[in-house]
């Protein structure tokens, strides 16, 4: 949702194949919710206001790094 409304003109289309194993880590932790208007993990709320949404999004990613550093360390790769 990022750059939904860019009005870039080299937009750049990212995708990624899903399988068994990514679609069962998803499959556990996704909110829950099935319908297309929702998020797929507790991250944001609907009523979230641009703010808040900012906040989240930025604790999110600090939290997620702060993890994937952790299991890097512990399986052995280094940082690029």
């Amino acid at each position: 949702a990022k750059t939904e409304n860019s009005t870039r003109e080299d937009e750049v289309i990212i995708s990624c194949y899903i399988n068994e194993h990514i679609k069962s880590i998803i499959e556990k932790w996704r909110s829950g919710k099935e319908g297309k208007e929702e998020y797929l993990f507790d991250v944001l709320q609907k009523n979230d206001n641009l703010e808040e949404q900012m906040k989240k999004v930025g604790q999110f990613i600090k939290n997620t790094n702060k993890y994937m550093k952790r299991i890097s360390e512990k399986v052995g790769i280094d940082k690029m």
